[in-house]
């Protein structure tokens, strides 16, 4: 309630066809003038990842080591390399991801340009 007002929200979960985009209306009633406004949205299709492959990093790795970049493929249905971070790191099996090595942490971190770059750091330093 904002000055006698009373306001609600919506949230609205994806949908099954989200990697389509399309276009999405919102339509705001006042309920007590009737009053409509509406508001529509384009929205982009979007990849949906269908393989994640770890490559060698680039020089030795070892134990102590901080902010290793791990190469990484990503592709989608179609077979194309998805590089964007935001496409990337929304997958649901993305978290699912696991590296054999001692124990660290994977960060996927979003660099100046939007891409995606994936981080290995050992776990007894951080």
């Amino acid at each position: 309630m904002i000055a006698g007002d009373e306001y609600e929200a919506s949230f609205v979960s994806p949908g099954i066809k989200v990697a389509d985009g399309g276009t999405v209306t919102v339509t705001a009633i006042a309920t007590k003038t009737g009053s409509k406004s509406e508001l529509t949205f384009d929205v982009t299709p979007t990849a949906v990842i269908q393989s994640f492959s770890f490559a060698e990093p680039s020089g030795v790795v070892a134990d102590g080591d901080q902010d290793v970049e791990i190469p990484f493929t990503a592709l989608d249905v179609d077979g194309n390399e998805v590089t964007d971070f935001d496409t990337i790191a929304k997958q649901r099996t993305f978290n699912e991801l696991t590296l054999n090595a001692s124990e660290g942490t994977l960060e996927l971190k979003e660099e100046d340009d939007g891409t995606a770059t994936l981080l290995w750091s050992d776990r007894a330093l951080t």
